[in-house]
């Protein structure tokens, strides 16, 4: 999507949480989400299925840039493959 500078204020998304198969002990990454772009800073949200040390691992996280990236770990509410997820960034 284009436009003029500071003509998106708000995008929203739905996915399902997809799943991993891991092999081996290698280190694998995948980010699902969704991201707002304004002049020079990238507001995102996603989650991610990763392979650990050859271990499914899912979370969710945010990321404001050019701030410090910051990220969130949402372990204790069990996130997991086939989990609908629905995200806003404004």
């Amino acid at each position: 999507m284009t436009g003029p500078a500071d003509s998106v204020t708000e995008v929203t998304a739905s996915w399902i949480v997809p799943a991993v198969t891991c092999s081996g002990s290698n280190n694998t990454y995948s980010s699902f989400g969704n991201y707002g772009l304004n002049n020079s800073t990238v507001e995102q949200i996603g989650t991610e299925s990763d392979c650990m040390n050859g271990v499914p691992n899912y979370y969710a996280w945010y990321e404001l840039v050019p701030e410090n990236t910051k990220a969130i770990k949402i372990l204790t509410v069990g996130l997991a493959p086939g989990d609908s997820i629905s995200a806003e960034v404004s």
